[in-house]
Order: structure tokens, then sequence, then C-alpha cells
């Protein structure tokens, strides 16, 4: 093998973190003799995913504590994470405040995935309405998802009308808006 670096340790790390071994992640992570954005992103989207807010949130933590600057990837992974743990929120505004990363389309469309999970779609819509971007499909498209999970036919004949004024031949805010309707 190749001599062991932090790209190669980071890799092994990130490999165990994709398939849910997050217990050997771990042992990768402080068996490395340095990290980067990229190891300290792996494990807090990997605990974000299994829905564990609390070890998300202190790996989080332990890369600002190494003075680490979190990425737009990691805000990414942490904010997509936020649909299983309610951890979005609070590192939205902090990604904005604290760390001056812009959010991206991805981050808004992570973010109202997560208040629809959340059951707070009338937040969601707002937040896709006053996006500094313009939305595009997607964004509309989560929160159509966001709707039928709610049961809200009503705002989901709503986003499905700005849906179709961004993309009108995409035809999947018509599926989205047919699978609330009958949910």
């Amino acid at each position: 093998m190749p001599e062991k670096n932090v790209t190669t340790w980071t890799a092994m790390l990130n490999a165990y973190c994709a398939v849910g071994d997050l217990a050997t992640s771990e042992i990768i992570l402080e068996s490395m003799p340095e990290h980067n954005v990229v190891s300290w992103t792996s494990m807090v989207v990997g605990y974000g995913h299994k829905g564990n807010l609390e070890s998300a949130k202190h790996y989080f933590y332990r890369l600002n504590v190494e003075g680490i600057q979190p990425s737009e990837v990691t805000f990414t992974g942490v904010l997509s994470g936020a649909t299983a743990c309610q951890l979005g929120r609070s590192r939205f505004v902090d990604m904005v405040g604290d760390y001056h990363v812009a959010p991206s389309t991805v981050h808004y469309g992570s973010m109202v995935d997560a208040l629809g999970r959340a059951g707070q779609v009338e937040y969601a819509a707002r937040l896709v309405e006053e996006m500094p971007v313009p939305p595009d499909a997607a964004a509309w498209g989560a929160v159509l998802s966001a709707c039928k999970t709610q049961r809200d036919v009503s705002r989901a004949a709503w986003a499905a009308v700005r849906a179709f004024d961004v993309d009108p031949a995409n035809d999947t805010p018509y599926m989205l808006l047919s699978n609330a309707c009958v949910s």
C-alpha cells in the first residue's frame, strides 16, 4: 500500500462512514496523525445520516476546536443529515453568520427538506420564496414532497404552479402534486 497520508487516511475513513461503520471510522479518525476538513466532514455527515445528533454535533465541534474552517460541503452534509436529526436550522444560521459561507440552492433544498420532514411546511415554503437566488424546480419539488408528507393539498397546488413556472417541461411536479392529492 502507498504511504499513509491525510488523503489515504481520509479515504479509508470516508469509506467506512459511507457504509455506516462509524465505530471503525472513529478508530481510523483517532489513529490519523493529522485531520483535514474532509476527515471531520465525513464524521459529521456519517452521524447525521444515522440520526445521531449528539455525535454529529460533537464532530462539528471538534472540527472547530482544531481550527479548521467548515467548507460548503461540510454544511451541505450537515444540512442533509439534519433531515434525520434536526441539527440543520441552527447550523444554517451559523453557516451564514459565523462562517460566512453563502448558502447554495443545495443548502436551501436541504433546509426545505428538513423543515418539511419536521412538519413545518409553511416555513419551508417561505424559505423558498425568500431565497436570495431564484428557486429552481428542485426547491419547489422539496416543498411539494413536504406537502405530500403533511397532506397539505392546497399548498401543494400552490407550490406546483411555481414549479411549473420555473420549468414548464418538467413533469415531476405533476407527479408530486398527484401523489399529494391521493395520500
